[in-house]
């Protein structure tokens, strides 16, 4: 591994870190929809909302995971050899690739989350 390819892995796993606070948001979101749906009349909206909800939690676990191995990988406790091994489909690509899909779940994340904003903000208006 470059030194280069260090960098953009620690920058990876922090931003990964980062957009781990976002599940703070997402689980309120889904709570307070779930809560309409058992204490109020629910909407398709209120489903809606929380299967964006269940998306984003699976979204939130994967990016934590990812942040882990990238740090381990950053810090060289474990290798791009470790991980191969570890996940043969995913085996032989390069670092841009990896980092790439670790940043495509963050965008997926933030998108459900922000989708989950957006149905809250109709759910209100309509009621």
């Amino acid at each position: 591994m470059t030194t280069d390819e260090r960098g953009q892995i620690l920058v990876t796993a922090r931003l990964l870190e980062a957009a781990g606070k976002l599940d703070w948001l997402s689980t309120g979101l889904t709570l307070l929809a779930a809560a309409q749906v058992v204490f109020g009349a629910p909407s398709v909206f209120d489903l809606v909302v929380i299967v964006l909800g269940i998306m984003a939690k699976t979204c939130s676990i994967l990016i934590a995971f990812d942040a882990k191995l990238l740090r381990d990988v950053a810090l060289e406790t474990i290798t791009a050899v470790d991980l191969d091994a570890a996940f043969p489909a995913k085996a032989r690509r390069d670092w841009t690739a990896r980092l790439g899909g670790a940043q495509r779940l963050v965008t997926i994340f933030a998108v459900t989350t922000v989708a989950q904003c957006v149905g809250i903000v109709v759910i209100g208006i309509a009621r």
